[in-house]
């Protein structure tokens, strides 16, 4: 993740306190003292009430203004504070540290662009200033990565906008190299670019300067497990809890550590999403294996699926309350359990669709018609801020469409992926409608032959379940989909798709089509013999 300046007006070295002018009557100097003062202790009426009077003294006074704003900023009153501001810019317009407080109050209300055009001001009075270099680089950066999910014209862009974003974290830790937050962005940014190596020096950078920075723990935790230093990264990975959108739920009982049991219950319990619960669960078996009985707290779309796995001996849903004696987030049994990457439990299948209702999608889904079954899922719902890069259109798969002896179908749900199946570039045969629940998707999948799918819960569920899939990827995945291989270490099952540049998905499709001509042939002479 990166993290921009939020404190809108840091303090340069070298640079007096709030960069107040030092000039005007002593009656003045007096009110800007006391207003520094009442802010730094955190008084923002006392500092205001200061401000106000040098105003009343000064209409004019650039710096009153100023201090001002940043007051109306902390008080999250944006408008009022980029106001202010542009007063005092309108009077001064040759201080950097002005044009860099208003673009942070214009970034925190979300206008990006103005945003960045007052950071390249400010650095364009001021080369050095680092905060400003940050600030700009994260927008780049964030931007760069929605040109990629847009596709088209804007991987152009986006290639563009990543170089630039990577030159100004550069020259942020040239300027200010003891300031952590220039080392965690540009460790975001080379991380982007599949600089894992790099990447991991710099958030070493970072928290040599602050080991208490959570953004480059949990950042340095992702590149540790991508490089395969589980042991270590996991270890890591529970700084995740510190993190912003991680609630760690409080239970009296113990975290299990591993040890031996006695009958006693351990409840596990999903933190994230419905493709981290799939992948995870497999863990209840370790459970059950040293003496205990797992009970799973998940959410409800998954409870009847779950329920099946081994070493699960009940589900329940978040607000639902029961006796156990330990507790474990599921995310954080690969810690305990001491799990390395040679040591994976990747015994498939751990998911197995219920018979009966597998038997009923069959009756649903037989028409008579001969043809491999393939099953597709284009778009994430998840709610993580990098979903957009792992999400395409079904007019991607245009190239499938000349792979003879297919048919297709949709695993898309929502009524926004049962309108894009219905404009999708091939026939496309859409039941989601009947899907009520991860269950309904798994007796589905039990159907298909071939499952092809963004890297989503569904890809997740194909594997486990031991099924044919194919996981498209994005140029930079996450941790779980290294090493650059074309299986998954996670899933023996699943062959994966790399993009081999940003939103690069048309390659990826070219290559599957190939592929899925052999399938189609292996599977010919399969049924033949």
């Amino acid at each position: 993740m990166l993290r921009w300046i939020r404190d809108r007006f840091l303090r340069r070295p070298g640079e007096p306190p709030n960069a107040a002018r030092q000039g005007g009557s002593e009656l003045v100097q007096g009110w800007m003292r006391e207003g520094r003062a009442s802010r730094e202790a955190g008084d923002l009426t006392g500092a205001e009430q200061s401000y106000r009077q040098v105003l009343d003294e000064e209409p004019d006074h650039a710096d009153a203004l100023y201090l001002l704003g940043e007051v109306e900023a902390l008080r999250q009153n944006n408008e009022h504070a980029a106001a202010l501001i542009g007063r005092a810019i309108s009077i001064e317009s040759g201080k950097p540290q002005f044009h860099f407080a208003l673009g942070c109050v214009q970034q925190g209300s979300g206008k990006r662009g103005e945003a960045a055009d007052s950071y390249r001001r400010a650095l364009a009075l001021d080369p050095s200033h680092a905060p400003a270099h940050i600030n700009l680089g994260c927008l780049l950066q964030g931007s760069a990565e929605i040109d990629v999910a847009a596709g088209g014209p804007g991987i152009a862009l986006a290639q563009q906008g990543f170089e630039e974003a990577l030159s100004h974290f550069r020259a942020a830790t040239q300027t200010m190299p003891e300031a952590p937050d220039g080392w965690l962005n540009l460790g975001y940014a080379l991380e982007r670019q599949r600089r894992l190596a790099d990447a991991r020096g710099c958030y070493d950078r970072a928290l040599a300067l602050d080991p208490h920075l959570i953004e480059a723990r949990f950042n340095r935790s992702m590149v540790l497990l991508a490089q395969g230093d589980y042991l270590e990264g996991w270890k890591e990975y529970e700084w995740r809890w510190q993190a912003s959108g991680y609630l760690r739920p409080a239970f009296p009982q113990s975290e299990w550590d591993g040890s031996a049991l006695r009958g006693e219950t351990v409840l596990l319990y999903t933190e994230q999403g419905f493709g981290d619960a799939i992948q995870f669960v497999r863990y209840a078996a370790a459970v059950a294996e040293r003496g205990g009985r797992a009970l799973l707290r998940c959410q409800p779309e998954m409870q009847r699926l779950l329920r099946t796995v081994r070493g699960v001996s009940g589900t329940l849903a978040p607000h639902q309350t029961a006796e156990f004696d330990f507790h474990c987030a599921l995310l954080s049994l690969p810690r305990v359990l001491q799990t390395t990457i040679d040591t994976i439990p990747a015994q498939v299948p751990y998911i197995v669709a219920d018979p009966l209702l597998a038997s009923e999608w069959c009756a649903r889904l037989h028409d008579g018609q001969a043809g491999i079954k393939v099953g597709l899922v284009w778009a994430s719902h998840s709610m993580m801020p990098n979903a957009k890069l792992r999400s395409l259109t079904p007019s991607a798969f245009a190239p499938l469409r000349a792979v003879p002896g297919v048919r297709f179908y949709s695993l898309q749900t929502g009524p926004a992926g049962r309108q894009e199946a219905a404009a999708a570039p091939m026939p496309l045969i859409d039941p989601t409608d009947r899907i009520g629940d991860f269950a309904d998707t798994a007796a589905l999948i039990a159907n298909l032959d071939l499952i092809i799918a963004v890297d989503t819960a569904v890809a997740h569920l194909a594997g486990a379940m031991h099924k044919p899939v194919w996981t498209m990827l994005r140029y930079a995945p996450e941790w779980r989909w290294y090493p650059d291989a074309p299986v998954s270490k996670w899933y023996p099952s699943m062959r994966l798709y790399r993009q081999r540049s940003s939103g690069d998905w048309a390659g990826v499709c070219e290559r599957m089509a190939n592929d899925l001509r052999d399938f189609v042939a292996g599977s010919a002479a399969i049924s033949r013999t």
